[in-house]
């Protein structure tokens, strides 16, 4: 495979790669952040710049043709690392494995979403990249995405169809009778207490299904699989496909299912299901033994504001199981679009829907936390608010800081965190004269070495409002700091 690169990277190409057309490079505003403009590529002048994405496709001149190599090969564009990772690599799949097990990882998966936007975006209507070796984060990927397609498409049942069914039944008529198998096999027999039938019936046991269950098997088997937190996803799949029969499918079958309209949800789940049973990000042509593997991009910031609400949601457990605090702690639900998607009035924030307004809409901040009493009643209200911006970028870059810093202040207000002493940011670094019951919300970034001054906002009453910063690892969540004591009172 052709050279790997880092996310939000400048890079630049080999001359050889250069055509007359350009390589093709994303437009500045673009509502999919540019994900099928390989990957979200800028240009930067002499040089080039990775965006948001990691993942892999063929590179693309600007008329959107594949650009080859001298040898004749297309090449193709891969990145496959996260910028805060130093040395080696794995924070992808850690970050991918932790939120899988989270409840609301469906939602993470914001396949509702224009592609770009969703976590994971499949390019299937693309070539396969052909490589020497498809590794074990290609594989985690699929298994992790089939899994959870399967889990949100059936969660309301399965599919089902009327199939056509005969049988010879014991003193009773369902449909209509089938007189020539009533003559031969019951009249001519003496059988007078047999009436033999056919008739229609709404069934789940059926080609399509057979086909996810199949490939469920094949991830279930698999020594992959077992590394993974989806063993509890599996067994909730297993029992919803119980009465759908065994089958071994071939990529031949599945390309002979014509889906129903009510059921075009299921495309890219069948799309899946042949990569699956294809052996796993395989796909087996004339090529021999190399192996296919289909074009993807994952969105990193939002892989991280979901791997970071997963690492809270753990130390929120054992604050709330803990006798000894007097509160209980609830996060509020993930809104895969931040201007209101799934809104609703008990997210905690209400603002303008009137569209003649200048401002109106709604504004969800990454991650909020209510803080209740515990002896309070359902329906109480909370006492305590914190409210955290989750940022994939280095806090002393220089890039988006007026934005970021209006869009906390506005989180703030929205949730009436308007005193001085309040509007703060927590950090793992303990820093003097910071009072801990004053950490009310937040930044977040990936952990990483750091060398900013003390943080400081200057206010016209000449008071020093110091703010902090949280840094979480991306590697292994075995190094953030056990005690989150940001998160207590």
């Amino acid at each position: 495979m052709s050279k790997s690169y880092t996310d939000f990277t400048k890079i630049q190409f080999d001359k050889e790669l250069e055509t007359k057309n350009g390589i093709l490079t994303a437009p500045e505003e673009s509502q999919n952040y540019g994900v099928r403009e390989n990957l979200g590529l800028q240009d930067y002048g002499s040089k080039y710049k990775t965006s948001r994405f990691c993942g892999c496709c063929y590179l693309k001149d600007k008329s959107r043709k594949d650009i080859f190599r001298q040898d004749g090969k297309r090449e193709v564009f891969s990145i496959r690392k996260s910028r805060f990772e130093n040395k080696g690599s794995g924070a992808l799949i850690n970050m991918l494995d932790t939120i899988a097990s989270d409840e609301e990882f469906d939602e993470y998966l914001c396949m509702d979403l224009p592609e770009g936007e969703r976590l994971i975006t499949y390019f299937f209507d693309e070539d396969l990249i052909f490589a020497d070796e498809i590794t074990k984060d290609n594989k985690m990927l699929t298994y992790i995405s089939f899994i959870h397609l399967v889990l949100n498409s059936t969660k309301c049942g399965l599919m089902s169809k009327m199939i056509k069914r005969s049988e010879n039944l014991n003193g009773k008529v369902r449909g209509k009778i089938d007189m020539k198998y009533q003559i031969s096999k019951n009249i001519m027999r003496g059988r007078k207490d047999r009436i033999y039938c056919k008739y229609s019936e709404k069934s789940v046991d059926i080609l399509e299904n057979q086909i996810l269950k199949y490939a469920l098997k094949i991830i279930g088997d698999s020594k992959i699989a077992a590394l993974t937190n989806q063993q509890r996803s599996i067994s909730i799949l297993k029992r919803r496909f119980s009465a759908v029969s065994d089958k071994t499918v071939t990529p031949v079958e599945i390309d002979r299912i014509i889906l129903p309209s009510m059921y075009q949800n299921y495309r890219s789940m069948f799309q899946l299901t042949k990569v699956i049973i294809s052996d796993i990000s395989m796909y087996t042509t004339e090529r021999g033994s190399k192996k296919g593997l289909v074009p993807y991009a994952i969105n990193m910031p939002l892989l991280f504001e979901c791997y970071v609400r997963t690492i809270i949601k753990e130390k929120i457990k054992e604050i709330n199981n803990n006798d000894k605090i007097n509160y209980r702690i609830e996060m509020k639900r993930f809104v895969p679009n931040k201007t209101g998607k799934n809104y609703n009035e008990s997210y905690g924030c209400v603002m303008s829907t009137n569209d003649k307004c200048y401002i109106h809409g709604l504004l969800v901040p990454d991650i909020v936390l209510a803080y209740y009493k515990k002896e309070s009643e359902d329906n109480a209200k909370p006492f305590f608010y914190r409210v955290y911006d989750v940022k994939y970028k280095k806090p002393c870059e220089s890039t988006g800081i007026r934005n970021d810093r209006l869009q906390l202040l506005a989180y703030c207000f929205m949730y009436g965190v308007t005193k001085r002493d309040n509007i703060v940011i927590p950090d793992i670094d303990d820093k003097p004269g910071i009072n801990d019951t004053h950490w009310y919300s937040g930044l977040i970034f990936p952990s990483q070495p750091s060398t900013c001054s003390d943080n400081i906002v200057i206010n016209r009453e000449n008071d020093n409002v110091y703010y902090h910063q949280v840094f979480i690892d991306i590697k292994d969540k075995g190094n953030i700091n056990s005690d989150f004591n940001w998160l207590e009172i």
